[in-house]
């Protein structure tokens, strides 16, 4: 069966919050993203992996009263304008996304990259108070975003719903739907 799931997860409960399914499997996930959005409360901090980086999703959602979280996308050109703190490898400050005018965010973001060991670690996000968000509280965040594959693992492997009983289409999506639920239960 061709097609794709894109949900909210709640990192703080743990819970599903909306699951959609989009028949087209190659679809960009930023075409659903305002719709997915739409279902949490204004001011709810939203982690987003690299499916959905995009100047135009970042200045809107940043229009629409979200917060977010991601990682900065390799070859992203950006211009600095403040710093905060940098030393050695570690850095956290604002910057404009893209390098003209014409091709730059709306809104400035804030830049925090560091590296641990060889790996080198590179977020944005519109939090711009690093009181409000420290670069280690931002990192520890981030890495939550992994909490929604181990949901999946708890679906696929652990309560072994992950065989589908039918070809058709709809039932297909009422299965996927009852698995959710199961799992939201156990």
């Amino acid at each position: 069966m061709p097609g794709k799931l894109q949900t909210i997860f709640d990192l703080r409960r743990q819970l599903w919050r909306s699951v959609h399914f989009t028949p087209d499997a190659h679809q960009n996930e930023k075409l659903d993203a305002r719709s997915l959005a739409a279902t949490v409360p204004k001011g709810s901090l939203i982690l987003a992996d690299l499916g959905y980086f995009g100047f135009a999703w970042f200045d809107w959602i940043t229009d629409e009263g979200y917060f977010w979280v991601s990682r900065l996308r390799g070859g992203t050109s950006y211009t600095t304008i403040h710093c905060f703190y940098s030393e050695g490898t570690t850095f956290d400050g604002l910057v404009w996304l893209g390098a003209h005018r014409a091709d730059r965010a709306a809104h400035a973001v804030r830049l925090v990259s560091f590296q641990v060991g060889k790996q080198s670690y590179r977020y944005i996000t519109n939090v711009l108070d690093p009181s409000q968000l420290s670069p280690l509280a931002l990192a520890k965040l981030y890495a939550r975003r992994w909490d929604i594959e181990m949901a999946f693992q708890l679906i696929k492997q652990h309560l072994g719903l992950h065989l589908l009983w039918s070809a058709k289409p709809v039932v297909v999506q009422q299965q996927v739907l009852a698995v959710f639920i199961i799992s939201q239960v156990l």
